[in-house]
């Protein structure tokens, strides 16, 4: 009998941040940071340069070329499309110290219930204020759309700048997280 059991979960499910390479592989350019594929983050936070709090969880930056981005004025769903086929991914895990989770936490609940709740309080007052149906259904759905965008931007940790089949060029780490790398070299 062998020893694969088809009701457990997957490895990639198991992954965390201990199943990455060791550390190593950070640097910065100007105010990019330069994260080699597979290295690891110190345990600092990337907003503030303070210890971070453990775990770091591992997530996955998407990055395509910004030209693509035409095809949205022509066809969405081709957008779409050819965005999933180009993009390319990188597997970061960016501290954050306990005020910078917290403060990311309270974004992201300010996106979610700014966005379904504003929403409802357009439509309700609306109705109280004589506005038009449709009036108040494009009101509605600005202010969830603003709200979420807000949320999305305000919560978000490390973004692409780039990413190659070598490195990750990532924007929003803080100058003192990026002053206590190395500086890269183009070899």
């Amino acid at each position: 009998m062998s020893g694969h059991n088809p009701y457990a979960p997957t490895q990639a499910s198991l992954k965390s941040a201990e199943n990455v390479p060791a550390a190593g592989g950070l640097w910065r350019d100007e105010n990019r940071l330069i994260v080699a594929h597979g290295a690891t983050f110190p345990h600092r936070c990337v907003k503030c340069n303070e210890p971070s709090e453990p775990p770091q969880k591992v997530h996955k930056v998407y990055w395509h070329h910004p030209a693509i981005y035409i095809l949205v004025f022509g066809y969405v769903i081709l957008y779409i499309i050819v965005a999933l086929i180009a993009r390319r991914s990188a597997e970061i895990n960016p501290g954050l110290c306990e005020e910078h989770q917290e403060r990311r936490r309270l974004w992201i609940v300010i996106g979610w219930f700014g966005s379904i709740g504003g929403a409802i309080a357009v439509l309700v007052l609306g109705h109280f204020l004589n506005f038009d149906g449709w009036l108040r259904v494009v009101l509605a759905i600005i202010v969830c759309f603003s709200f979420a965008i807000l949320g999305i931007v305000k919560s978000r940790v490390l973004y692409p700048r780039r990413i190659d089949d070598r490195y990750a060029r990532l924007l929003g780490a803080d100058e003192r997280f990026l002053a206590s790398l190395p500086q890269f070299m183009v070899l």
